[in-house]
């Protein structure tokens, strides 16, 4: 379910990278049409550069893989209750007496929801602030006449007025085309990695320690829930073997390490069968 996602496969991790590639030079090839028109626009470039990096990039980039992380922890839970519905089960009959299930699942749905408008609002939040970062290079165009001509007469000689305004024109153009085409280059970037937390979420699962106690909401009381590993070591020793079974129960017979193999394990089974009849054709 965290691995092979069907959006993923969908979209495909090479589209994307070939938008990237794509969006990539065209950002490229905007920004030398911008020097070759107006020299000076190497010196604020790179106050751009660095203000889109460090207030937009760095935390759009931080708070998408924190949603999907999110999102990834809520799918599982909320993919078993849908087949139990499509199963024709009724979940409401299934999980009622057990309140504890029923308040988990109640949270995973309420997360779930949360998580989506999460990312949608920090998509927004991004596209946002990169258009306005980029509004600070329209307007150091608009105003660059004003700015590197010592004397405002210069612009209404020969054929310098026309000629200017048609070069800040394009200026104005191409640093409106630069803002969106960083936004649809932010958010692919940033759709790899989100898919990428797909493996960060099974390693983090890899890594979380052992739930020891699990809360029971209905009584306020805290039982301890049984560890499966440790059990399992516990049948697994050769020498001396505990079991958890109550007294009566026949102790599972100790396995030789030597002649274990991989598969079923099969040694002294008892099945319980009902007799069989055959009956008469005639």
């Amino acid at each position: 379910r965290f691995v092979t996602d069907i959006y993923s496969l969908d979209n495909g991790f090479l589209k994307r990278f070939y938008k990237f590639i794509f969006l990539f030079f065209r950002i490229l090839m905007s920004i030398i049409l911008l020097f070759c028109m107006v020299k000076d626009a190497v010196i604020v470039f790179p106050f751009i550069v660095f203000l889109i990096y460090s207030l937009v990039f760095k935390k759009f980039s931080r708070g998408c893989k924190e949603a999907q992380r999110g999102y990834l922890r809520c799918h599982s839970p909320l993919c078993n209750i849908y087949s139990n519905t499509i199963s024709g089960k009724s979940v409401i009959n299934v999980y009622e007496k057990n309140w504890y299930h029923l308040g988990i699942y109640e949270r995973y749905v309420e997360t779930f929801r949360n998580y989506c408008l999460l990312k949608w609002a920090i998509t927004i939040w991004a596209s946002f602030y990169i258009r306005l970062i980029f509004l600070i290079l329209t307007s150091y165009f608009i105003m660059h006449p004003h700015i590197f001509f010592n004397k405002m007469g210069n612009l209404y000689q020969g054929g310098n007025y026309e000629k200017i305004i048609g070069t800040i024109g394009y200026c104005i153009t191409f640093s409106s085309r630069l803002g969106v085409l960083t936004k649809i280059l932010l958010c692919d970037y940033t759709y790899v990695e989100k898919e990428m937390c797909c493996v960060q979420r099974l390693e983090e699962f890899s890594k979380l320690p052992h739930e020891k106690d699990c809360l029971e909401e209905e009584r306020g009381e805290v039982t301890p829930k049984c560890d499966e590993m440790e059990m399992k070591g516990k049948f697994d020793n050769s020498g001396e073997s505990t079991s958890p079974l109550p007294t009566g129960i026949v102790d599972p017979p100790a396995i030789d390490q030597s002649k274990e193999k991989y598969g079923v394990y099969l040694e002294n089974v008892f099945v319980s069968y009902k007799k069989k009849v055959v009956l008469d054709k005639n």
